[in-house]
């Protein structure tokens, strides 16, 4: 027997109704979170933008990108200084993993995120244009290193070597940190992407 009734598929779409409405007036309403019809990035920017709020110096401004800017997603303005920020997030419920095609020009950093299926981080990493892609990118995308059901998949060139530091997001966000013992860190710790800073 079908346990989707068509009463339990009405349900379901109304949870779904509610939820994203909610997220829709968190939008319109708090400056921490950015607008736009694509709600895993605009998770992945939130926790981006308190991970910038905690590590930049006290008094930085930070701020999200208007709609129409393409090139960045987040400014960072501190005394004689702005960065400028592309984050890319990767959702659990992504079957490729990949993210969406990076904009070349108009950032200093890149922040890759990856969420669960809570929409929880289980992956941060912190590229800066000059020294990680040599100013020689074009438009591209990026899967990120996963280990899932026994088996680690290694990800895109660039991901090799670099730092996880999803539990400074995590400790930025209030999110319990991952357990360092886990098998998900013991497995990316084997590419010296250290998951426990």
């Amino acid at each position: 027997m079908n346990k989707y009734t068509s009463q339990k598929i009405k349900s379901i779409i109304g949870q779904y109704a509610t939820a994203y409405q909610a997220i829709e007036e968190l939008q319109e309403n708090s400056e921490a979170m950015p607008k736009g019809d694509q709600k895993a990035a605009a998770i992945g920017e939130y926790y981006a933008y308190r991970y910038c709020q905690r590590h930049y110096p006290k008094g930085s401004k930070v701020k999200f990108a208007e709609h129409s800017q393409k090139g960045w997603s987040l400014c960072v303005t501190e005394p004689g200084k702005t960065t400028t920020i592309q984050v890319k997030t990767v959702s659990g419920f992504s079957a490729k993993r990949k993210t969406n095609a990076i904009t070349p020009k108009g950032w200093d950093q890149l922040f890759v995120v990856c969420l669960d299926k809570d929409f929880l981080p289980t992956g941060f990493w912190i590229f800066d244009k000059k020294q990680d892609f040599k100013d020689h990118i074009k438009s591209f995308t990026l899967t990120p290193p996963k280990y899932d059901k026994g088996a680690f998949m290694h990800g895109s060139d660039v991901f090799s070597g670099k730092s996880n530091d999803c539990n400074a997001l995590r400790k930025s966000c209030g999110i319990p940190l991952i357990d360092s013992t886990s098998r998900y860190l013991r497995n990316l710790s084997k590419l010296g992407t250290d998951t426990t800073r």
